[in-house]
């Protein structure tokens, strides 16, 4: 089952969007979205400790790729959660350098991509359950985008971290046919759009993303 949360930040701009869920078994992704900062932190903090006794499971993939900032203090708390089941995925940003300056990566193994830090070592497999989470997740970015009329952007960028974490989801379960499907290059494009604040049209694309996919499954 999937946990996910979402929480406020320093700043009236500044959020923590976290979602946990296991790709295989055995394996635990924790993908975060936005910034760890001072006020942020204490509910990093029990989210990480919250899932991990929760599942338990001999590997621990916390996905950075989309964290625009961290403190020392979640620097430190991966250090110290880092018991050789602990692998962090870090894109080539800020994040990455204070991670590396901090000694992150000397005590958990760092990947550029969550399918490689779910799958290292173990045998790939190919399912549908890729697909299956693109589709959950597009029906709740629909359901969020649906209850906004005039979105500031705060909101606009809350559903940007929720598209963000559905593929990294989509991408950690390293199901083949998800990464050329055209369902994934629509929540590709339409977060692109998001990004620039172009909501009308994003929530176009988005909507005609779900009833192309629909249509495709009856044929």
């Amino acid at each position: 089952m999937d946990h996910e949360g979402v929480f406020p930040g320093r700043g009236p701009g500044s959020w923590l969007h976290t979602r946990a869920f296991r790709p295989r078994q055995g394996c635990l992704v924790l993908a975060v979205s936005g910034e760890i900062d001072g006020v942020s932190f204490p509910e990093f903090e029990k989210r990480l400790f919250t899932v991990i006794r929760a599942w338990r499971v001999s590997r621990v993939v916390v996905d950075l790729t989309y964290a625009r900032f961290m403190s020392v203090q979640g620097m430190n708390l991966l250090r110290e959660v880092a018991d050789g089941r602990l692998c962090v995925v870090l894109r080539d940003n800020h994040v990455r350098r204070l991670a590396r300056a901090a000694g992150l990566t000397d005590r958990a193994r760092e990947y550029r991509d969550p399918s490689m830090a779910v799958w290292h070592g173990q045998p790939m497999e190919s399912t549908n359950r890729g697909h299956t989470f693109l589709l959950r997740a597009l029906d709740d970015i629909d359901r969020s985008l649906d209850a906004l009329t005039r979105p500031t952007a705060a909101d606009l960028a809350r559903v940007v971290s929720m598209v963000e974490l559905a593929l990294v989801g989509a991408t950690a379960m390293n199901t083949p046919s998800v990464f050329g499907h055209p369902l994934n290059r629509e929540i590709q494009a339409g977060l692109g759009l998001l990004t620039r604040g172009h909501f009308t049209a994003a929530r176009t694309v988005f909507a005609a993303a779900r009833e192309a996919d629909v249509s495709a499954s009856l044929h």
